[in-house]
């Protein structure tokens, strides 16, 4: 049996109504993006699509601020909006948008190699330098080094 999760449903349907998104609303009162739409649902409110949504943003702050080096992320956060809409807004507004991940990832390959054949587990590497398990594999592939099967590790 499902848990039941108390919520201020008129203050959530009127926060929704007012253009705070689901996503938002999940945030404010810790609950899933899903139990939101379905407490929406459940007392008949419309659902929003992608394309009927009009939110009003300062799109000048927005841009002001993506161009001083903020993410997408970190504005769809601050303002309570999805990723894509403060990424629509930009593109509108004619900003080039950056690569997903400007940081150069620095990995001395030839210490992955050498940690992999004493035997250190990928995901073990992948703590060692702060990066993950599937960019050590990457590595390793690269490096043309044969991937031994999960029962062959051997932890020094």
């Amino acid at each position: 049996m499902r848990k039941v999760i108390e919520l201020p449903v008129e203050e959530v349907i009127n926060q929704y109504e007012s253009g705070v998104s689901m996503t938002r609303l999940s945030d404010i009162y810790g609950v899933s993006f899903n139990t939101i739409r379905r407490r929406l649902v459940k007392y008949g409110c419309v659902i929003r699509s992608v394309r009927d949504i009009n939110i009003p943003l300062d799109e000048n702050s927005i841009v002001g601020e993506y161009k001083r080096g903020a993410s997408i992320s970190g504005l769809s956060k601050k303002y309570g909006v999805a990723f894509g809409t403060i990424r629509r807004r930009l593109v509108k507004a004619g900003v080039n948008i950056r690569p997903s991940s400007t940081k150069s990832l620095t990995l001395d390959d030839d210490s992955v190699v050498e940690d992999y054949k004493r035997g250190v587990s990928m995901c073990r590497i992948a703590t060692k330098y702060k990066v993950s398990e599937p960019t050590i594999r990457r590595r390793l592939i690269k490096a043309e080094v044969e991937i031994r099967s999960s029962n062959k590790i051997v932890e020094v």
